[in-house]
């Protein structure tokens, strides 16, 4: 839920008011429930667009709430010893540990411990807490952001003495001279509408809604060319160091594109990103060359899954059958002709449907209709489906 700024500011005051009342007369529990009770902790994150004109910070806006989050549990602890001239930090930091050992799922107060251990320069007992933190919460940009501030201040002789897994590892890896194509090439819609250039664990930043804009609102938009600027100029800020590609070490070298040194990737690639490595290359390689973020073209991959309709309720997806109404389809019909079917000359794969049946689907079966061989000879459509309708009358036809 959201909450009005003034609104905001009287229920914290409360709960600080509250807060110290319990604290200092003994009542640690009451003291810790005061603080999990503050909505702030549950309310939706920030927009993307609210840090765009700042791309040097390197807190990931999509996890924004994770930050802010955490900032707001400090204002609580930097209470802990304010009344007192002796070194407040032992007892803040008692503090957040005595309040994890309550509550030891609660990853604000395991962040906030491992970044004011990191302040305080205990380094190796930071790393072990944000460890536990990114443990109960993987694919966390916030978390992962904590662990790497960590890693690169550990000392050239600490480290080799450690273990580091494959993730821990990949967040020390200097990626500038490397590229994804996934921002220049992918157009993936979840239900609500919200699209994302790769999956939303790994980079989880939606460039726009087709529900609310037309295709090259959203495949131009500022958050897009955001994600394209950082992946060409190497930092990645936006990806978390979980990706396949990233963890693994299979990602392009921008070289190797600009100058189509490509038979190593091409097996590879072939799989991975849905185009061969030279067809890849020669599509985008004016973009790298110009560090260009405006696509003039068209996604080649586009994944929908914005319709919910099917004719089954499998457990694993839903407990009872779900169909797009009138005033759905209306809204479904128009992201078809303003967003789906302009896309349809650049696609090289579509892929109906990551939700929903495609053939169960009247919006869905109105995509299939226009894809015409002959003005689409590159098309390729791959179709997840129960399969109850293929040799049968869809739902809603006689």
């Amino acid at each position: 839920m959201k909450i009005k700024n003034t609104d905001r500011s009287r229920q914290l005051e409360a709960c600080r008011t509250d807060f110290w009342k319990s604290y200092k007369a003994g009542r640690i529990r009451d003291a810790f429930e005061k603080i999990r009770s503050i909505p702030m902790f549950y309310s939706e994150p920030e927009g993307f667009g609210d840090l765009i004109d700042n791309p040097a910070d390197d807190i990931r806006p999509a996890f924004r709430a994770e930050h802010d989050g955490c900032e707001l549990l400090r204002t609580f602890t930097n209470m802990i010893g304010s009344d007192s001239d002796a070194d407040t930090v032992p007892a803040r930091l008692r503090f957040l540990r005595e309040l994890i050992r309550e509550f030891p799922d609660w990853r604000f107060a395991i962040n906030l411990l491992a970044l004011m251990l990191f302040e305080n320069g205990e380094y190796r007992e930071a790393f072990a807490a944000a460890k536990t933190s990114y443990d109960l919460k993987e694919n966390c940009p916030f978390g992962e952001h904590i662990l790497r501030k960590i890693l690169r201040k550990l000392s050239a002789d600490t480290l080799p003495g450690m273990v580091l897994n494959r993730l821990e590892q990949s967040l020390l890896l200097d990626l500038r001279g490397f590229i994804c194509t996934k921002p220049f090439t992918n157009f993936e819609v979840w239900r609500t509408g919200e699209v994302f250039v790769c999956c939303g664990a790994w980079v989880p930043v939606s460039i726009g809604n087709v529900f609310e804009q037309s295709a090259d609102e959203i495949w131009n938009s500022p958050e897009a060319r955001e994600l394209r600027r950082s992946v060409l100029d190497g930092d990645f800020r936006y990806c978390s160091r979980s990706c396949a590609l990233i963890s693994s070490g299979l990602l392009m070298k921008k070289s190797d594109l600009i100058e189509e040194n490509l038979e190593k990737y091409d097996k590879l690639w072939g799989i991975l990103v849905y185009k061969k490595a030279r067809e890849i290359a020669k599509s985008l390689t004016p973009y790298f060359v110009k560090n260009e973020t405006r696509m003039a073209e068209g996604p080649h991959f586009v994944n929908l899954a914005h319709d919910y309709t099917c004719n089954l309720y499998c457990p694993s997806c839903r407990s009872e059958i779900r169909a797009a109404d009138r005033e759905r389809r209306n809204k479904l019909n128009i992201v078809r002709d303003r967003v789906i079917l302009p896309l349809l000359p650049n696609i090289r794969e579509l892929l109906l449907a990551g939700d929903g049946d495609p053939f169960a689907s009247q919006h869905y079966r109105s995509i299939l209709k226009a894809l015409d061989k002959d003005r689409f000879p590159d098309l390729r459509l791959s179709v997840l489906t129960n399969g109850m309708f293929v040799y049968g009358k869809p739902m809603g036809t006689t």
